[in-house]
């Protein structure tokens, strides 16, 4: 999936409370909801370094993550960080059912 943003921690020593995630549809990205587990503290920094650089590029970071299911609307239920993905942006359009 790819990154769109991440939201912000009042936790000391948190670089973010959750990722905020997207695919493609229809040439356009779609959120998919916020996945805010599975990472260590090590790639939570490593992940804010390669956002903040992609996002000054005006690129995107590609991440994998796992999902117990899809909502009725589209969206990630108990998404869970896997790691960083070598596909390409547009290459994120889901798995199962594409929303």
């Amino acid at each position: 999936v790819v990154v769109t943003d991440l939201t912000y921690s009042d936790k000391v020593g948190r670089e973010f409370a959750a990722i905020e995630c997207a695919i493609w549809k229809d040439d356009h990205l779609v959120a998919i909801g916020n996945v805010g587990t599975g990472f260590t503290f090590a790639e939570a920094d490593l992940l804010r370094k390669k956002y903040e650089e992609a996002k000054a590029k005006g690129e995107y970071v590609v991440i994998e993550i796992r999902t117990q299911r899809w909502t009725e609307y589209g969206r990630v239920w108990h998404g869970s960080f896997i790691g960083f993905s070598k596909a390409k942006p547009n290459e994120c359009i889901g798995v199962g059912r594409v929303y």
